[in-house]
């Protein structure tokens, strides 16, 4: 067969990952010879959720590489462990949820991530064991945050707001 296309919606439940963990995914998938692509995807994890804004070509067969192009999804109330969660051991002591407008580029070498603008993160602690966080801020605003990771190192970009005083991080 060289000349076809299947159109399926695809539903997972309990999905525990490297990745992610999340009580529903409901996406819309088309496979045909040229591409494997999303054109919706939906994650739910208890109050946490995902929304693709865009269609993504996830897979071209004739290049044979993964997601090219940038990726936007909105984000309600992600846990920074779940969304970290590919970082594990690193990210580890860093808690909140995270809301916002997110695009992601990954590449052969790298992980770039934006946050937009409006983003925020509330519950934002610093903890490395359970009795005393080093830093706790109750809603922190971002203004812009840009990271790249390639291996170990992080690069960051990031300008944040916490009630009238605002910070800029590069490093």
């Amino acid at each position: 067969i060289s000349n076809y296309e299947v159109n399926s919606e695809l539903n997972i439940h309990n999905l525990d990952s490297e990745f992610v963990m999340a009580k529903k995914i409901k996406s819309k998938v088309i496979l045909n010879p040229q591409k494997l692509a999303l054109n919706s995807f939906e994650l739910e994890n208890n109050n946490e959720k995902i929304t693709l804004l865009k269609n993504i070509e996830f897979y071209n067969f004739k290049k044979r590489k993964f997601l090219e192009d940038k990726v936007s999804v909105n984000v309600q109330a992600l846990k920074l462990q779940n969304g970290l969660r590919f970082l594990r051991s690193s990210m580890s002591p860093l808690k909140g949820t995270l809301t916002g407008k997110v695009d992601f580029i990954l590449n052969e070498n790298d992980f770039n991530l934006s946050l937009s603008k409006d983003s925020f993160v509330d519950n934002l602690r610093l903890q490395f064991n359970e009795n005393k966080p080093i830093l706790s801020i109750n809603k922190l605003n971002l203004k812009n945050g840009d990271f790249n990771v390639v291996g170990s190192p992080v690069d960051v970009e990031l300008s944040i707001e916490i009630d009238n005083t605002r910070v800029r991080i590069t490093g």
